[in-house]
């Protein structure tokens, strides 16, 4: 018989096999991937390195551990990642002033900031804390800008010095690009058709806290605006039927204190389905414009199209600068009113603030300086008023006698009873009217510029933080009516105690004739404070400051006055003959002439 020996080399064979699946059963449990291995399905494969991403362990080891289904559920696994798009390739252009992302899947910017900087570190123009302003929120899925009948466009060249890139278009046309300050300009080279058009939309991001709320909300002020070419201007600022125009220069895309700007200086353009839109109830966005542009040649091929864009801040005195030839000027953009009161704020207005503003005083100071600069130059008209209306207010116990005595009789000779008293005592019962108009003009054109202001962006005062929209309640805000008045503005509230204060002061003794009057000085303050709820929390500290600077001025002129002294003047102007006006003469005599005839 033979003699079998123990092979030390078998069983040292086994052991290692036994502790290689050990080793193995170990690095399958903690594997991130949980695949499910089965020990009795294990089938000896090769694994192939090459296919493992980089970042993932290399699990040489396994040999060829997976089943059927594993095999299956890996496959799926990858196609599913080779289904996902790829992001397309970006480029960003900045200065000192915008910084722009540029997209290669449309060839065009896909991103704006307004990145100038106020101080080291400091935006001039925030959205938030360090965070700088958007007029376009960066999107793949959202292209604003869109050449038709063009699409396969590559970046051909990134000029970082001089700030330019270049995509080209598998047609043969090309768009060069180049940034220079808040300007955009676009070069659009070797088109071989007589016509090229472009869609140019923005979804206007969020760029105030006050989104919905009053008249001056942001997207109450948002409004697309276009110029003509020779001259005059027009805005969109709601959902209509879309609107076409020949022959325009410009087309700004204008949120409350920034716009976006398409401007072709040499060649007018036909403007197309220009549109504005919004959702009530988003609040993710503000609105969103869309103009489709044709740039025409009627002859020949175009060859060459250049447009400017422009990403600024609504600032006035800022938008001036800009050469617009003979279309209007960008300035048109800030809502300053029409006629008087918008020469009223560009004459007299801007100036005094912009003087008040170099001077390094702090913007809750320059309202008070302007409050108190417009009532001086007002101080004599102010008191002409009312001294006149004094004058009627110690004359009323006769005018009250003259009521009383034609009563019964025709109420035209009441009236020329009363217009003779008015006469011989010197009274005029306009006087205390006209000289009010003199107010007229400062007031509504103050009502258009400090809603419109951008100086007082984010410009703190007291417990407003943002001067340039409503201030609330400083224990915490809180809803006046749900769904009606979502803040109390203590400013407003002030401005309309002020004017309640104003009004009971200035008040003459009640007239029988119209009882319904004394109504009025309380109505009117509550209708003023329901329509500044929601204004500028500059303006109505402005009207605060003006009613207390008025009604300093009246009291003054009031303790300058005697009641006695003025009723013993309005006496002895009885005695002196009244002076007729050479109107008052002819129509005496028209009235003499016409007796005479009847006769």
């Amino acid at each position: 018989m033979e003699n079998k020996k123990i092979d030390f080399n078998l069983i040292i064979g086994f052991l290692l096999i036994g502790l290689l699946l050990y080793l193995m059963n170990n690095s399958l449990m903690n594997n991130s991937t949980e695949k499910e291995i089965i020990p009795d399905q294990i089938e000896s494969v090769e694994v192939n390195s090459d296919k493992k991403k980089s970042d993932k362990l290399e699990d040489d080891d396994l040999g060829g551990i997976l089943n059927d289904d594993q095999e299956e559920k890996e496959s799926k696994e990858v196609l599913e990642e080779e289904s996902i798009p790829a992001k397309p390739e970006t480029v960003t252009l900045s200065s000192e002033k915008v910084s722009l992302t540029f997209s290669d899947s449309c060839a065009c910017f896909i991103d704006a900031s307004i990145i100038e900087e106020e101080s080291k570190g400091n935006f001039k123009y925030e959205y938030t804390d360090g965070v700088p302003v958007k007029l376009i929120n960066k999107s793949f899925d959202l292209r604003p800008l869109q050449f038709d009948g063009y699409s396969q466009f590559q970046l051909v060249e990134h000029d970082s010095v001089n700030n330019k890139i270049t995509y080209k278009d598998s047609s043969g046309i090309d768009l060069v690009y180049q940034l220079d300050g808040d300007k955009l300009s676009l070069l659009i080279n070797n088109i071989t058709d007589n016509k090229l058009s472009l869609d140019w939309s923005i979804k206007g991001p969020r760029q105030e806290k006050n989104l919905n709320s009053g008249w001056t909300s942001e997207r109450t002020q948002s409004e697309l605006y276009y110029a003509n070419f020779d001259g005059g201007y027009d805005y969109i600022s709601e959902p209509d039927d879309p609107e076409n125009e020949e022959g325009v220069s410009w087309i700004a895309y204008k949120q409350q204190f920034f716009s976006t700007i398409l401007f072709s200086k040499s060649d007018s353009f036909y403007a197309k389905n220009m549109s504005v839109n919004y959702d009530e109830k988003d609040t993710t966005y503000v609105k969103e414009m869309s103009t489709q542009i044709e740039f025409r040649s009627s002859d020949k091929s175009l060859e060459t199209v250049s447009i400017d864009f422009y990403f600024l801040p609504n600032d006035y005195t800022y938008l001036q600068t800009f050469n617009t030839g003979e279309s209007d000027s960008f300035d048109n953009l800030v809502p300053l009113g029409w006629g008087i009161f918008g020469w009223v704020n560009k004459y007299l207005v801007i100036p005094v603030f912009d003087l008040l503003e170099s001077l390094g005083l702090g913007y809750g100071l320059i309202i008070l300086a302007i409050a108190i600069i417009f009532k001086m130059l007002l101080f004599f008209p102010t008191k002409k008023s009312y001294v006149s209306m004094a004058k009627m207010r110690v004359l009323k116990p006769e005018i009250d006698a003259l009521n009383e005595k034609y009563k019964d009789k025709e109420p035209m000779e009441k009236q020329r009873a009363q217009m003779d008293l008015y006469k011989k005592t010197g009274v005029s019962p306009l006087g205390g009217c006209l000289p009010m108009l003199f107010q007229i003009p400062i007031l509504f054109a103050l009502f258009k510029f400090f809603p419109a202001s951008i100086q007082l962006r984010q410009e703190g005062f007291l417990w407003a933080t943002d001067l340039s929209t409503y201030d609330t309640w400083p224990f915490g805000e809180f809803g006046l009516i749900p769904g009606w008045f979502d803040h109390l503005s203590l400013f407003a509230l002030l401005m309309s105690i002020s004017t309640l204060v104003q009004m009971r002061f200035n008040a003459q003794p009640s007239n029988s004739q119209m009882p319904q009057l004394k109504y009025i000085m309380y109505i009117m303050p509550v209708v003023f404070f329901f329509i500044m709820n929601s204004y500028s929390a500059g303006l109505s500290y402005y009207y605060l400051c003006a009613n207390i600077m008025t009604f300093l001025q009246q009291l003054y002129i009031k303790r300058s006055l005697n009641d006695e002294e003025l009723y013993k003047q309005l006496q002895e102007n009885k005695k002196k003959p009244v002076k007729k006006s050479g109107f008052q003469k002819r129509l005496e005599e028209m009235q003499r002439k016409q007796k005479e005839r009847r006769r």
